[in-house]
């Protein structure tokens, strides 16, 4: 994640250019190299890193407001246009009606439909590929379709691009949108950075201490306000709530996953651990 070369404490995590041009084109359901344009233009403010441009959920926000959809500026297209476009450009190489050739573009035109709308779920896609397949292939059964739907959803959410764009879709909304721990978080977090610490994409990973703090102090935080509160609901919430406020997440996604658990598995043995040394003295008081 670049947040750039010299950075004070934000107001918001929103502020912080954590996104890259493809990603933020995609939650926008435009080409990334029309965003490029826009920012080209002056239009989206961004941040140069190396060889790419990164730019931030407010910067993309304020860009939305003051020129997406305008007159003569970018059009966003609906799940069903972008699919129906793709398997009609695909269709031209391939005009045959077999079911296995028309599983085939599906396939191809759902992958390319979801990258460009990162927030779909499955059962909205499953109704644009029905609707479809009845007019392509009108004739086929009905257990027929719905296996071959099944099919064709399962290999379009399988597919690693679209589980990378989706995680970045999740990743961007829940730092939009915190819950009171997440925001808790970054609070936590920016108290624990000392004001004069510089922090740039070169030594981000050096303040990786910073989450294991804060993550063990809202863990016991949460065990002690819910006894009762299981380590698998603990885990859970930590996660999430390191997702939202954390400000040393890489930007691949599986990095970040695997930065996430990292963190907060190593916390909840400690916290296990804290649970049955306490446990340990009331039973050998009853025995």
């Amino acid at each position: 994640m670049d947040i750039g070369s010299e950075l004070s404490i934000p107001d918001s995590a929103s502020c912080i250019p954590s996104l890259d041009l493809s990603t933020a084109a995609a939650l926008l359901g435009i080409r990334s190299d029309t965003l490029r344009q826009q920012a080209l233009a002056g239009k989206l403010r961004t941040e140069r890193v190396g060889r790419k441009h990164f730019t931030a959920p407010a910067w993309l926000a304020e860009y939305r407001a003051n020129h997406f959809m305008q007159q003569g500026r970018p059009t966003e297209l609906t799940l069903r246009d972008r699919y129906i476009h793709r398997f009609k450009a695909l269709q031209t190489w391939d005009k045959s009606r077999k079911p296995d050739v028309v599983t085939r573009l599906a396939i191809e035109a759902g992958v390319y439909a979801v990258l460009r709308h990162p927030m779909a779920e499955p059962d909205e896609l499953k109704v644009i590929l029905k609707k479809h397949r009845v007019t392509i292939l009108h004739r086929e059964s009905a257990e027929a379709r719905e296996r071959a739907v099944e099919s064709i959803l399962d290999q379009v959410f399988a597919d690693a691009s679209i589980r990378d764009q989706q995680y970045q879709a999740h990743k961007a909304d829940s730092r939009d949108h915190k819950s009171p721990l997440g925001a808790q978080w970054q609070t936590e977090f920016w108290a624990r950075l000392r004001v004069d610490d510089t922090v740039t994409s070169e030594n981000i990973g050096a303040v990786a201490r910073i989450d294991l703090e804060v993550a063990t102090a809202l863990g016991k935080q949460l065990l002690a306000e819910d006894p009762g509160l299981t380590l698998l609901d603990c885990r859970a919430r930590l996660m999430q709530a390191m997702l939202e406020g954390s400000e040393n997440l890489p930007s691949s996604s599986l990095a970040c996953q695997q930065a996430i658990e990292a963190t907060v598995d190593k916390v909840i043995r400690q916290l296990a651990q804290d649970r049955k040394q306490q446990t340990r003295p009331q039973a050998d008081e009853s025995s």
